[in-house]
């Protein structure tokens, strides 16, 4: 299930159709994902990124993340599929500190060493 940073309510700086293309690309992921289970059958399993552990610890890592992410997956998870952990906890902290050490874009040569 893919990760997408949402809000509740509109936030400054915010553009005005924010708030409508999050609803929008929650709908289409519940579609989706409902069209899946029409073609290919019940969901037994669910992996979200980000995710390190499975069971009730995911569920709560999940739901702090992203209320939408979490609705839907625990839904599936009452019609019987089981959350499992989809990625190395380290490797995941890892690329997130990477992430922000290239989001910053050092000019220096001495502070790229």
């Amino acid at each position: 299930m893919p990760l997408l940073i949402s809000v509740d309510k509109k936030e400054k700086g915010m553009p005005e159709d924010y708030l409508m293309k999050i609803e929008t690309y929650w709908r289409e992921v519940k579609n989706r994902i409902g069209d899946l289970q029409a073609k290919l059958g019940e969901i037994n399993r669910v992996y979200h990124e980000l995710i390190d552990v499975g069971g009730k610890k995911g569920f709560e890592a999940i739901k702090s993340l992203s209320k939408k992410s979490y609705q839907i997956s625990r839904t599936l998870s009452q019609k019987g599929a089981v959350l499992e952990a989809a990625e190395d906890g380290d490797l995941v902290r890892e690329s997130m500190d990477w992430a922000r050490c290239l989001a910053i874009y050092p000019q220096s040569e001495r502070a790229l060493r």
